[in-house]
């Protein structure tokens, strides 16, 4: 028989675990929902959920020329999200990743160069679904990258092209404001942060100012055969101590079917890690695979002209792979073995290395990953829990 709890003067979380076999629709769904459009009135919780995402996945690869350690492990993808929905229009959402404290070249870090995690994320959001209203504030995603990401949905293979060149952080300091159209048909979000990404501190009292347009002209299409989103972006940046020009003008088109998707990223910049002459830019092509069968496969080109007002500094890559989605286990998000395959022809004057400087590159890897997400109900009550021993 429980015993009867004190009742409390204030509301406290009790946690209850839904059963494993079947998750309430309701959570389920609100995992992924992370863009500006809030949850539609129909997938509004009863009582708060917690969202829970990790996505986790390790590499083997052997790589040619040899660069001194050519054959290694790595830790692909260490990523641990945490959100909660259903307290009226606010939300939260955390994130934790596993980085290397002694960083890709370095030898000194933490008990040696161990991995520790990181905060790349820590958001307070608000979503008005019945204006098509949402805002956050904190340490954000970048709206760019964000807006990317999903569709693309192979982060454990490589970030997207902004990302993955560093053109764009994953998240800074700061907020955003953005509203949705009746059916999402127009999404449009702005934003104002530090300039200085997740892991720097602010260098000066300029703010990066940005805006993304999201225009997606299937969506009032009642069941669309594919989801078609069209995008631009526009973002007026400074970096570093002077406050160097950081400016970033991006647009894409990507297209989603159970079977195939596909899209294609560019994006210019004016201004680079705090130097005011480099003016980078190339893009991003790309197909893979879709939910609804039963492997995964991609195939990708990017292309990176670290200065476009220099010559013989452009870096073309090709991205092939994939492998089967293994048996379910527990009814969850099963797991994906994958095979790929990354070559890089870098100019005379691309390659960060002499070794790389005018050559090619070739990569061969073998992945095992898993991205399993849950919802779980809470529920507030006004009784206080018995603490042990008491």
């Amino acid at each position: 028989m429980t015993p009867e709890l004190p009742a409390a003067t204030e509301p406290i979380a009790v946690v209850e675990t839904a059963p494993t076999t079947t998750l309430p629709a309701p959570c389920s769904a609100l995992v992924t929902e992370r863009f500006v459009a809030a949850p539609a009135p129909g997938q509004r919780p009863v009582s708060p959920c917690l969202g829970v995402r990790a996505d986790i996945a390790g590499r083997f690869s052997a790589q040619v020329p040899d660069d001194g350690i050519s054959r290694r492990f790595d830790l692909s993808r260490g990523r641990l999200e945490l959100g909660l929905w259903g307290l009226g229009p606010a939300q939260l959402r955390v994130a934790l990743s596993a980085t290397r404290s002694g960083g890709t070249t370095g030898y000194i870090g933490i008990d040696g160069e161990a991995f520790v995690p990181t905060l790349p994320l820590a958001e307070a959001r608000l979503d008005d679904r019945k204006h098509g209203i949402s805002g956050a504030a904190g340490l954000v995603d970048d709206i760019w990258v964000m807006a990317l990401e999903p569709a693309w949905s192979l982060r454990p293979v490589a970030a997207t092209y902004a990302e993955d060149r560093q053109l764009l952080p994953r998240s800074d300091v700061g907020g955003w404001l953005g509203w949705t159209a009746p059916k999402d048909v127009v999404s449009v979000t702005i934003a104002a942060t530090a300039g200085e990404g997740a892991n720097l501190r602010e260098r000066n009292e300029g703010k990066d100012l940005s805006t993304t347009v999201v225009v997606r002209p299937l969506a009032a299409v009642a069941d669309p055969p594919l989801r078609l989103n069209v995008m631009g972006h526009a973002r007026y940046g400074t970096r570093g101590l002077t406050g160097v020009k950081n400016h970033r003008f991006g647009a894409a088109v990507q297209v989603e079917h159970g079977w195939l998707a596909g899209g294609l990223e560019t994006l210019v910049a004016e201004g680079m890690e705090g130097d005011a002459t480099l003016r980078p830019a190339g893009g991003s092509l790309w197909v893979r695979t879709g939910p609804d069968l039963p492997a995964v496969a991609w195939l990708r080109a990017d292309v990176h002209d670290a200065n476009r007002q220099t010559r013989d500094d452009t870096a073309w890559t090709w991205r092939i792979g994939g492998g089967p989605r293994l048996p379910r286990l527990g009814g969850h998000v099963p797991f994906m073995a994958a095979l790929g395959y990354e070559g890089t022809h870098y100019a005379p004057n691309a390659g960060l290395t002499a070794t790389t400087r005018g050559a090619v590159v070739h990569t061969v890897w073998l992945q095992l990953g898993v991205q399993v997400e849950a919802g779980v109900p809470v529920l507030w009550t006004r009784g206080a829990l018995e603490r042990p021993g008491r």
